[in-house]
């Protein structure tokens, strides 16, 4: 579905606009992404935890 998309607008609006279009989602999702990861820590230490990939603490 990407690439059609992607194939519609080049044909649109041009290639590089494309680019900057696809490069500028990406720049967003890494910054959503990183903004969430603290989130992401929290609910995945538990589980690693249990499974004994860190060590458990006593806090």
């Amino acid at each position: 579905f990407g690439n059609l998309l992607a194939g519609f607008l080049a044909d649109r609006i041009g290639a590089p606009n494309t680019l900057i279009i696809g490069g500028s989602f990406c720049i967003l999702a890494s910054i959503v992404f990183t903004r969430q990861l603290p989130k992401i820590r929290q609910a995945a230490r538990p589980v690693y935890q249990k499974i004994g990939l860190l060590p458990k603490t006593n806090s």
